[in-house]
């Protein structure tokens, strides 16, 4: 049986995190840090700079930016949020380890790879890696430009400051690294006594700097120093011919340049390099849509995508769609028999 990695923060900590003033229900839950499930070994804490705010075509713009100047800090925030899971640390954290990924996920990858490095480790994903750290913005309200430094308030830094002292207390990180100068500075300017656990700062994950002394070259090195026993799990290739035989007789296997979606059949297309087979997925038509099914063996994976609306298909959604579940069912079981 293959595994199958849901890629959730650990919740070892939450009912201490959320007696944290800023992460109660009455304030922002949604913002608890992740913790990686190799947490209490490595304890090693990641402090980015802040979430950010996107503007879209489906913003109440007027609305959603009035409340993130007057009212963040008063009042959660409003169900009826354009962006909201743009707030949400740890789906963030979830979509980069399921593999739901933008170019600004090497915020979160490339740190992962350090660790990779560090470990030398083979057959071990970046997700697996990541899972290494527990990670939180330093910043606890979000920029109001996208991908921009936030412009922050004395209240924003306050409230960081405070914020971040209380995981600190409760998580109880071996070390910290700001991947954010700017972070880094406020709270230095913010403190009014020697830190009690060491405190590092390299460049950006994202910026050109990263592949310098400052940045990727000095990450490693902290690694280096807080090196635990960590049992990292491994992924293994399978051959083409143990996939067909557990393959339901229904599947029509497809070569890969093949088209993969074919009128009243379900197709399945193996993906495979040197190694061996690295994801193989299925697919079909219904409700006038293509829909593929798919697991990633590198990051134990399950995906469910829409060709034609380019999104992904939640679990819960996939009753949606007549006759998905049924192929998300003989998906599973043709996972369970590998």
């Amino acid at each position: 049986m293959v595994i199958i990695n849901s890629w959730e923060s650990s919740q070892d900590f939450d009912s201490e995190l959320s007696k944290i003033e800023h992460y109660s229900k009455k304030h922002h839950p949604e913002m608890m840090p992740f913790i990686g499930s190799h947490y209490n070994k490595s304890r090693i804490l990641l402090v980015g700079e802040s979430h950010f705010y996107e503007y879209n075509d489906n913003n109440n713009q007027e609305f959603e930016i009035k409340y993130l100047k007057e009212f963040w800090y008063s009042k959660p925030t409003p169900d009826i949020f354009s962006c909201k899971d743009n707030f949400n640390t740890r789906k963030v954290i979830h979509n980069f380890l399921s593999l739901k990924r933008t170019k600004a996920y090497s915020m979160f990858k490339n740190p992962a790879r350090c660790v990779i490095e560090a470990y030398d480790l083979n057959n071990v994903s970046d997700s697996e890696a990541f899972n290494t750290f527990a990670f939180m913005n330093y910043f606890q309200r979000p920029s109001l430009k996208a991908h921009e430094s936030i412009n922050n308030s004395e209240e924003d830094a306050k409230i960081a400051y405070n914020t971040f002292l209380g995981v600190c207390k409760v998580i109880n990180p071996k070390v910290v690294v700001f991947l954010s100068k700017k972070a880094y500075e406020c709270y230095i300017n913010s403190c009014d006594k020697k830190p009690s656990v060491p405190l590092e700062v390299v460049c950006h994950p994202t910026c050109p700097h990263w592949n310098g002394k400052d940045g990727k070259e000095k990450f490693v090195k902290i690694i280096n120093q807080h090196k635990e026993n960590i049992s990292f799990t491994k992924y293994k290739y399978y051959s083409k011919d143990k996939i067909m035989s557990v393959s339901p007789k229904s599947f029509t296997i497809i070569k890969p340049r093949q088209n993969r979606f074919i009128k009243d059949k379900t197709t399945l297309r193996i993906y495979e390099n040197s190694e061996g087979i690295y994801e193989f997925a299925a697919y079909m038509i219904t409700n006038k849509n293509k829909i593929g099914i798919g697991y990633n063996i590198e990051y134990q994976n399950i995906w469910v995508w829409n060709y034609d609306k380019k999104e992904y298909i939640s679990i819960d959604d996939i009753k949606n769609y007549i006759g998905l579940n049924e192929l998300y069912l003989s998906f599973c079981n043709m996972l369970e028999n590998l």
